[in-house]
């Protein structure tokens, strides 16, 4: 799975700059995936600044991103409870990461059965959904 986690690195940071704004809790998140996946921090602000600069490279990384939106949020989710537990600013993350990717609310139970982590993610559902978040 290190490869894997590595192309969702490189997907998290694309969609993390689709707005062209990179947020503190973002950042927080994506340097624990980097952790996570084996990069350090040079090599996640190299990845982070391609995807804010390179349009070809953010458009190829969305196209990735499209091809399985549930699988790329299942990863990210497996990703960030392999510490056994999911952490709030993962959590901001990865309900942004489904509201900028279009996941319906079935979508991502779906997205939690596929990581397991049901039982890890109740507070991650509201009644409004996942994708609640704000444009900023």
């Amino acid at each position: 799975m290190p490869a894997r986690r590595v192309d969702i690195l490189r997907a998290a940071c694309c969609v993390a700059a689709v707005d062209r704004k990179l947020h503190e809790p973002e950042r927080d998140a994506l340097l624990e995936l980097a952790e996570k996946a084996g990069i350090g921090e040079d090599s996640l602000a190299s990845i982070l600044e391609r995807a804010l600069e390179d349009e070809d490279f953010l458009a190829d990384q969305l196209r990735l991103l499209h091809d399985d939106p549930v699988g790329v949020i299942a990863t990210l989710l497996t990703v960030a409870s392999a510490d056994g537990r999911i952490t709030i600013d993962e959590r901001v993350l990865i309900r942004f990461f489904a509201g900028k990717l279009g996941l319906s609310n079935v979508q991502f139970r779906d997205a939690i059965e596929r990581a397991n982590v049901d039982d890890l993610i109740e507070p991650l559902l509201s009644p409004d959904g996942p994708m609640d978040h704000d444009a900023d």
